[in-house]
């Protein structure tokens, strides 16, 4: 369909770094980190990893909080996102640019780890009170 193409990612693999979390002047949270991927093929009595690539991720907005709060360097992690070009100019005028995934999802991959999750408490949008009570798995 023309005018509706978009990109989505999957990745799996290990935060490089905790992440960095920012805040923009009108107060909108974003942060930023890399996620290294690698696919590890048997050599004799061992694995080899093959095909280690770094990319850059980035979550915004109050998914940005939570991760920043939550996960840490070398946490496995599923990311679900989109990959867009960034262009910016140094102070001597040359023009870069490099690829980045913005996250729509991030997960702690919990094959090797044990997770809690804990549920956030948020104003209902008509009421103003709290939309369901936390210790309650099964409300909406």
């Amino acid at each position: 369909m023309e005018g509706m193409l978009s990109n989505q990612i999957i990745i799996r693999g290990r935060l490089v770094d905790d992440f960095d979390l920012r805040f923009s002047a009108s107060g909108t949270a974003w942060a930023t980190t890399r996620v290294v991927s690698s696919r590890a093929v048997k050599a004799g009595d061992g694995w080899e990893e093959k095909d280690t690539t770094f990319l850059p991720v980035k979550v915004l907005g109050r998914q940005a909080e939570q991760i920043a709060e939550s996960l840490r360097k070398g946490d496995a992690v599923t990311i679900v996102g989109r990959v867009v070009q960034e262009n910016w100019e140094t102070e001597g005028g040359e023009k870069r640019s490099r690829l980045v995934v913005i996250c729509d999802e991030v997960a702690a991959t919990i094959r090797h780890h044990q997770v809690k999750v804990q549920r956030m408490t948020r104003e209902h949008p008509t009421t103003g009170g709290r939309a369901a009570s936390v210790d309650d798995p099964w409300a909406a």
